[in-house]
């Protein structure tokens, strides 16, 4: 999972803190099972801390990686079902934000966060264009064909843009 980490740029973030309590009382029931707190700010008790994995290798991962991976963004693999694993909360363990934006676990570190909505948009949207402008990256191409078209902010600018592109191309 990546977010911006207490400098600003984006980083790894992994399980900081991740306590789930259970209290056995004397007569031996569970005066607290599976409990999971709450932070003074309203987040789950539970925190994401941006982190150096000092994992560096001279091959790059592709940028489907993250671009096409919503675990990435930190809104988990929809793998995991907290609830039918005996928690009370609501969301995945790896999940530390939700789609518009709001931040469910906490983070250690100042200024630590994950991904706001508009910056989770972006990054899941480029794997939208991946797969057609991956075949010619070069930089200088991409700018002629924004200079002629504009740059499309968003899906349904971009949409319209291909619907007119097509229309001219079948004539």
């Amino acid at each position: 999972m990546l977010g911006i980490n207490s400098e600003g740029r984006v980083s790894p973030f992994m399980p900081g803190c991740q306590a789930i309590f259970t209290q056995i009382g004397a007569d031996g029931t569970a005066l607290h099972d599976r409990k999971i707190f709450t932070t003074y700010d309203g987040l789950s008790g539970l925190a994401q801390n941006p982190v150096q994995p000092h994992t560096v290798t001279t091959e790059a991962r592709t940028c489907e990686d993250c671009h096409a991976s919503r675990k990435a963004v930190g809104l988990g693999s929809g793998i995991y079902n907290s609830r039918a694993n005996g928690l009370d909360i609501d969301f995945e363990l790896e999940r530390i934000v939700d789609e518009n934006g709001k931040q469910i676990q906490a983070t250690n570190h100042v200024g630590a966060r994950p991904f706001n909505k508009e910056e989770q948009q972006n990054i899941l949207r480029v794997n939208t264009c991946i797969s057609c402008h991956k075949y010619n990256a070069d930089a200088a191409f991409w700018k002629k064909v924004t200079d002629v078209t504009g740059f499309v902010k968003n899906d349904e600018k971009h949409k319209e843009m291909l619907e007119n592109i097509f229309k001219k191309g079948s004539k």
